[in-house]
């Protein structure tokens, strides 16, 4: 596996998978926003190393509320950090070494279609 990650989405929630072995403990949630629901994005983390009621909180609450509309591919990374996610932290990282060792280590993942950035969050239980 390539420690690079895809620009497509589909590509990336299926390397997470293999590197977890297909584990039904790895929670992938398929998520749309914005004013149209035209944005896509993969919530992704482990059972039972999250708090759930954080995560629905602090990310699908806010996301899925979201009613303007991103436009400017750029700004969509800065926006969702900056603007809609509700928790004390978050990190962008851009390779699938990082990407499961915070999977692994209790952290919740935003996956964005198209794009090579994802979102680290940190909603440890």
């Amino acid at each position: 596996m390539s420690n690079t990650i895809h620009k497509s989405l589909e590509e990336n929630i299926k390397h997470l998978k293999e590197a977890f072995h297909n584990t039904d403990d790895l929670s992938v949630r398929k998520l749309k926003f914005g004013l149209n629901k035209s944005l896509k994005v993969n919530l992704i983390y482990l059972k039972g190393m999250v708090n759930k009621d954080s995560i629905q909180e602090n990310i699908i609450a806010p996301l899925l509320g979201l009613t303007k509309d991103i436009t400017i591919r750029n700004t969509i990374i800065d926006d969702v950090e900056e603007n809609v996610i509700r928790t004390a932290e978050v990190n962008v990282k851009n390779n699938f070494e990082d990407l499961t060792d915070s999977i692994i280590k209790g952290n919740a993942v935003i996956l964005l279609k198209d794009l090579i950035v994802e979102l680290l969050l940190r909603l440890h239980k």
